[in-house]
C-alpha cells in the first residue's frame, strides 16, 4: 500500500510514490495469486526503442505473464543471479507493479540507478506519463569525475 498521490496524474503518483518492495521469489508467488484478474491491465516496456511500449491485456493475460515472470526470477535466483528489484504499489484499487531486470541491478552502490524493465499497472498513463517512463540517458561524467579523483587519489594524474 502506498500513501497519497504526489501528482496530478493518477497514473505518475502512483509510479513515482515509494512503492513497497524487494521482493523474494515467495512474495513474489502471493503478488501474482492476489492480482485482480477482473480487471484490464497495461503491460510498459519502458526500454523500448524509440519510444515505450505499452499493451493491454485482461487480468487472466497478466496473471499468466506475471506468473511467468516468478518462474523466471525464480529460476534466475536459483543461478545466484538475484530476483531484480519489483516494487508494488496499491492505491485506491489502483495497482503499479515495476520490475527491475536483475541483469541490470547492481549492489545498489553508487549512483547508478537502473532503468525499470517492464510495468504491470491497472491505469492506462496518457502519451506524456507513457513518454515519462523511459529511461534517462545516463551521466557519463559522473565516471569521469570519479576517474579524475581516483587518479589524483592514487597519483598517477599527469596534472599533478
Amino acid at each position: 500500500m502506498t500513501s497519497g498521490p504526489l501528482s496530478d496524474d493518477p497514473f505518475l503518483a502512483l509510479y513515482n510514490s515509494r512503492l513497497n518492495g524487494m521482493l523474494t521469489v515467495e512474495l513474489h508467488e502471493k503478488t501474482a495469486a492476489t492480482l485482480p484478474r477482473d480487471r484490464t491491465w497495461h503491460i510498459i516496456a519502458p526500454q523500448a526503442e524509440p519510444t515505450p511500449t505499452i499493451t493491454t491485456l485482461s487480468g487472466d493475460e497478466v496473471y499468466g505473464q506475471f506468473t511467468a515472470l516468478v518462474e523466471e526470477l525464480a529460476a534466475l535466483h536459483a543461478l545466484h543471479r538475484g530476483t531484480g528489484w519489483t516494487f508494488v504499489g496499491e492505491y485506491d484499487g489502483e495497482w503499479l507493479i515495476k520490475v527491475f531486470s536483475p541483469q541490470q541491478c547492481g549492489s545498489g552502490c553508487g549512483p547508478y540507478s537502473p532503468p525499470v524493465w517492464r510495468v504491470y499497472t491497472t491505469l492506462r498513463p496518457s502519451d506524456a506519463a507513457l513518454a515519462a517512463t523511459a529511461p534517462t540517458a545516463p551521466d557519463h561524467t559522473l565516471f569521469e569525475t570519479f576517474a579524475k579523483r581516483a587518479r589524483q587519489i592514487f597519483h598517477t594524474d599527469s596534472e599533478g
